[in-house]
């Protein structure tokens, strides 16, 4: 009888899912931390991608990641009003005057080179995304 040959093992989960300069934490990140770590996940995955904003947290302090996340919008939001990501809910840019204009899950990317609010603005009401067409 002839042997089968021995299966491969399977290949470990790579640690390029986890960018080097992210270093889990114990206490509690800061703002600095959760900037850094939103441009280093959103860059990551480009302008097309986005990620989820537990993502971060989850890197930087797993077992306490739930308490982070109304900083890690916060941090999101000021990011996005800076220009340098965009916050989108179902797929649509969200733009943000202040917090409590969002509710729900929302997903972070970097934001394209070239685009300024303005023309964001004018996308959503061109999509019928968000807000009345202007009469």
């Amino acid at each position: 009888m002839a042997r089968k040959p021995k299966a491969k093992p399977k290949p470990k989960p790579s640690s390029s899912t986890t960018p080097t300069s992210i270093t889990p934490t114990s206490s509690t990140p800061t703002d600095a931390q959760l900037e850094a770590t939103i441009l280093t996940l959103t860059l990551k995955r480009g302008v097309t991608k986005t990620i989820c904003p537990s993502e971060v947290p989850r890197l930087l302090c797993p077992s306490t990641w739930r308490a982070c996340m109304p900083r890690v919008r916060a941090v999101a939001i000021r990011l996005a009003k800076q220009g340098r990501i965009d916050i989108t809910q179902k797929g649509q840019v969200v733009v943000v005057v202040k917090e409590e204009d969002i509710r729900g899950p929302i997903r972070l990317r970097l934001r394209e080179q070239g685009k300024e609010e303005d023309e964001l603005k004018k996308e959503r009401i061109e999509t019928g995304a968000g807000g009345s067409k202007p009469t």
